[in-house]
């Protein structure tokens, strides 16, 4: 398999169309939000055009409203996988969610755990009179290893590894085992200078809102999804409902959806280090990027082709 991974707006879709023209690729989306139907402006998800381009696999999975996690997106992806190979084409994986893409990579195996209205409304109960660090508590009594992993903010995550705990017994970080690695992959990264990423940031966000971003969260709304799913607590639709309904200024959502997507495309170099040397880094700026990255993909399938028996 040939990977794509970065921080948000580093450049990732239009590498890979650009591999596309060249590689007989079809791609399988590892981005956690694309997967949305409806959430196609501020999920940056490839346009109708891009996708006519090369075959796109994991996008408009899921209903807002609808359930989504790890082992939906590992069976869903190792399907698409398995479907792509067997019409002699390569898979392509891109996306910036660390847990997925790692997941996939390593062969990591997550049982089903269903959701549990029962404990989630246990646990929000739980949040809202004694706070977030309460369940985090609770978590890192059971699973120190999901803890250290987790911030204590992010209930959403800390709730759904107690719901597994308490669905199979077993602590989240020993479910998701991993199994021998059988892939071969080549993984390229995309880099740049932080201030230049932040820039391109702010210059996506401008135009997504120009695009009619805020009429997408209003329709999603008028359709009936509430503004506290959590598929709308992705990048910038929380903000935006927010507008919406408590009439905060657009000017100040903007300022605060620019902050906020400067600090997550920061927090994904935990999952995507520049010293890990299973990656191999291309700098974004260099004129020679798209050709450095054809290189590594010529060399790398050469190679593949020889190991071959």
């Amino acid at each position: 398999m040939i990977a794509i991974v970065g921080p948000t707006a580093s450049g990732k879709t239009q590498l890979a169309l650009d591999i596309a023209k060249r590689f007989d690729v079809e791609v399988v989306s590892a981005d956690s939000r694309q997967v949305y139907r409806g959430m196609d402006i501020g999920t940056a998800k490839p346009s109708k055009e891009n996708q006519g381009q090369v075959k796109h696999h994991l996008l408009d999975t899921v209903y807002p409203d609808e359930e989504y996690n790890l082992f939906l997106f590992l069976k869903q992806a190792r399907v698409a996988i398995h479907d792509i190979r067997s019409r002699g084409k390569i898979p392509l994986i891109v996306g910036g969610t660390g847990q997925y893409f790692w997941g996939l990579i390593n062969g990591c195996q997550t049982p089903e755990a269903p959701p549990n209205e029962g404990v989630r409304s246990r646990l929000r109960r739980i949040v809202d009179t004694q706070g977030p660090n309460t369940i985090w508590q609770l978590l890192r009594d059971i699973d120190p290893e999901s803890a250290t992993s987790i911030h204590p903010n992010n209930v959403r995550r800390v709730i759904r590894a107690l719901e597994i705990y308490q669905h199979t017994g077993i602590p989240m970080s020993q479910v998701n085992q991993k199994r021998a690695a059988t892939e071969t992959t080549l993984i390229i990264g995309i880099t740049q200078d932080r201030n230049i990423l932040y820039e391109k940031i702010d210059a996506r966000v401008d135009m997504m809102i120009n695009m009619g971003w805020i009429e997408e969260v209003k329709l999603l709304m008028d359709q009936g999804y509430d503004s506290g799913l959590p598929s709308m607590s992705g990048l910038g639709y929380k903000e935006i409902a927010s507008h919406i309904i408590n009439g905060e200024s657009i000017e100040e959502v903007i300022k605060d959806i620019k902050y906020s997507t400067h600090h997550f495309a920061k927090s994904q170099g935990s999952w995507f280090k520049i010293n890990d040397d299973r990656i191999n880094w291309i700098n974004a700026t260099k004129p020679s990027m798209l050709d450095d990255a054809l290189d590594l993909i010529s060399q790398f399938l050469l190679v593949d082709q020889e190991l071959k028996p």
